[in-house]
């Protein structure tokens, strides 16, 4: 069974054709004269030539020159799902369409159109609280288990540090911090010591 087939049978997309011919030195010229690569000896990569990425699916990559390796990184752990997931690029496509951002910062809120109703935006929201923020490669340390709680509270700054606590009848049920590991440990011990 091929790698297409495969990814046909498990319901990714419809088989893609086999990677067109493309100039491989061409396009490794334009990535030597206009990229900078993170971590990188340029003068190396120059002489040698970049692998030009051409294709995913699943969790496959395609080369130029037709080779097709793992994708063990998701991208850079922003592809987990998989290359070709046609359920989720045509959600992305509608909400492109519809409003495809707008902050929070100025005491504003918006909702993903989920099939354009309200129902589809409960059900987003319900289960989880959302953060907006402008940091990456943040860690996020999670204790307890929260699939439903009575309140929220969010001590600090999401930039800064923060810790959110997910409280139900009267009782811390889960902890997530930012920045904050003493306190996530401290949040640990307490639950273990309530609820055994």
């Amino acid at each position: 069974m091929t790698t297409n087939s495969m990814a046909f049978e498990a319901g990714l997309r419809a088989p893609v054709q086999e990677t067109p011919d493309h100039d491989t030195a061409a396009l490794q010229q334009l990535d030597s004269a206009h990229y900078l690569h993170p971590f990188t000896d340029h003068g190396a990569l120059s002489a040698r030539g970049a692998r030009v990425m051409v294709r995913g699916e699943g969790i496959y990559l395609w080369d130029s020159e037709g080779h097709h390796i793992i994708d063990g990184m998701s991208g850079l752990w922003c592809v987990n799902v998989g290359y070709g997931r046609t359920s989720i690029t045509q959600a992305v496509a509608r909400q492109m369409d519809v409003l495809p951002f707008y902050n929070s910062f100025f005491n504003t809120t918006n909702v993903l159109i989920q099939g354009n109703t309200a129902q589809g935006a409960l059900d987003w929201y319900s289960g989880s609280f959302r953060f907006e923020g402008n940091c990456h490669d943040v860690t996020i340390r999670y204790v307890g288990h929260a699939e439903q709680w009575d309140a929220v509270s969010v001590d600090g700054a999401f930039a800064s540090g923060c810790t959110v606590t997910y409280v139900r009848a009267g009782q811390n049920v889960a902890v997530a911090t930012i920045g904050r590991d003493k306190k996530n440990l401290e949040a640990e011990v307490a639950m273990e010591r309530t609820h055994g």
